[in-house]
């Protein structure tokens, strides 16, 4: 293989960017949807929808930074990635499958430590 895509891209990645924000705004967020009987657009403005926000900075890193992972509390702590992870708070929780949060960029730390 030499590295080349089989046929030469049609459209730039701006030309696809602007492609596809012309189809959402022109063409779905218009168009009326079988079931509810409503657009899109139309459906997110009216009725007064309102989403549950997280009630800190640190719950929307955990929602929109973090990535979640099963693991299992060991007594020796969290093993993840080739590291182990310790905390005295773990001591309750082994033998226990928990959900760890981490930003993949930072593996310093696990976060986020929940039951599943």
């Amino acid at each position: 293989m030499n590295g080349k895509p089989a046929t030469a891209p049609k459209l730039s990645l701006s030309d696809l960017d602007r492609a596809i924000m012309g189809y959402i705004t022109s063409t779905y967020h218009v168009r009326v949807h079988s079931e509810t009987g409503e657009t899109p657009l139309d459906a997110w403005r009216g009725k007064g929808f309102l989403p549950r926000l997280p009630e800190s900075l640190e719950e929307l890193d955990l929602l929109l930074v973090m990535h979640a992972k099963p693991r299992t509390v060991q007594r020796d702590g969290i093993r993840f990635q080739g590291l182990r992870y310790q905390h005295s708070t773990m001591a309750g929780y082994v033998g226990d499958a928990v959900t760890i949060r981490y930003d993949p960029r930072d593996l310093s730390e696990i976060r986020g430590l929940l039951p599943k």
